[in-house]
């Protein structure tokens, strides 16, 4: 794996977000104020940690965004090219800040995110009208950005013969022609859940009967595959023709935060190099498992190197 040519490249559109992590005992209810005892800065947002991933994991990338004419749309920028990501089809926005999130985590790492979409929110069609799209190109979207852009953007990969992965977190309604449009679909529980109560009504959990009807129900709006990614419990990949569990990497966690965008950028990355669902399953879990041990998101994304290392779950 880690000699093989890279064949096509991924094209990420997503949310480009300044983000401030504040370190908490807990999470804040509804009505608590808790002190943080440790705060710091970064880059992130769904769409640039997955482009760093897939980046880290040998991929050309470029993505597709809008930041703000402020300095934390400079920072984004000089993040993007800091990893060798083509950031040409970033728009800078002077009339708007960039987009921002409030990242807080716990002692066992688990978090909460508000975001503020700022210039993502003013993503248009028209920023994806010049791209050059490949056959053997994988496209990369998520929840953050206008569900109109995504839809077009799902579009044209699909209309040029590329294949679309689509990460729908934070979850929103998604329109029927992004679902037609969509290759893989990568989601969690709780994302699971959302979308199988706008396919096909609600569904009585994920246990037993619930989980199939939930599936069925997604896979016949139109994706090809649906991955569940299941934190330490690892991930399934469900296409039309089967089931393939993949066991977690029981680790110590530190930080969460950066672990789905992990899992879906480096997953992206093996489908451009031309590796099957299965095994590119595998190295998105692989890779999830290291991100959890780290602090931050885009900064804690690992390298191809560090992906391979990584041995079976016991």
């Amino acid at each position: 794996m880690a000699d093989q040519i890279a064949v096509g490249k991924v094209l990420v559109a997503g949310a480009l977000n300044a983000d401030l992590v504040l370190r908490v005992d807990r999470l804040p209810t509804s009505g608590q104020t808790v002190s943080a005892h440790g705060r710091s800065r970064g880059s992130g947002g769904k769409g640039l940690n997955q482009a760093v991933a897939a980046a880290g994991a040998g991929a050309a990338v470029a993505i597709i965004g809008c930041v703000g004419g402020d300095a934390a749309g400079v920072a984004l920028l000089a993040t993007l090219s800091g990893h060798g990501i083509d950031c040409s089809a970033v728009r800078v926005d002077a009339a708007v800040e960039s987009g921002m999130a409030a990242v807080f985590v716990d002692a066992d790492g688990a978090n909460s995110i508000i975001i503020v979409a700022g210039a993502n929110g003013q993503l248009r069609l028209g920023d994806i009208e010049d791209l050059v799209i490949g056959p053997d190109d994988v496209l990369v979207a998520q929840g953050e950005i206008p569900v109109e852009v995504t839809e077009h953007f799902l579009v044209t990969g699909r209309r040029a013969g590329a294949r679309t992965v689509l990460n729908l977190a934070p979850f929103v309604p998604p329109s029927p022609r992004m679902l037609e449009a969509t290759t893989v679909l990568v989601v969690n529980d709780a994302e699971l859940l959302d979308l199988a109560a706008w396919c096909v009504g609600d569904v009585d959990g994920l246990d037993g009967p619930g989980v199939v009807q939930a599936v069925t129900g997604v896979l016949a709006a139109g994706p090809e595959a649906l991955v569940l990614t299941l934190g330490s419990a690892g991930a399934v990949l469900v296409t039309r023709t089967g089931i393939v569990a993949v066991p977690g990497h029981h680790v110590p966690v530190t930080d969460t935060t950066g672990a789905g965008d992990a899992f879906t950028g480096v997953f992206a990355a093996e489908l451009a190099r031309g590796t099957d669902l299965a095994t590119a399953t595998v190295k998105a879990n692989d890779a999830a498992s290291l991100v959890v041990q780290r602090d931050g998101a885009a900064q804690a994304m690992p390298t191809r190197g560090e992906i391979d290392a990584v041995g079976s779950p016991a």
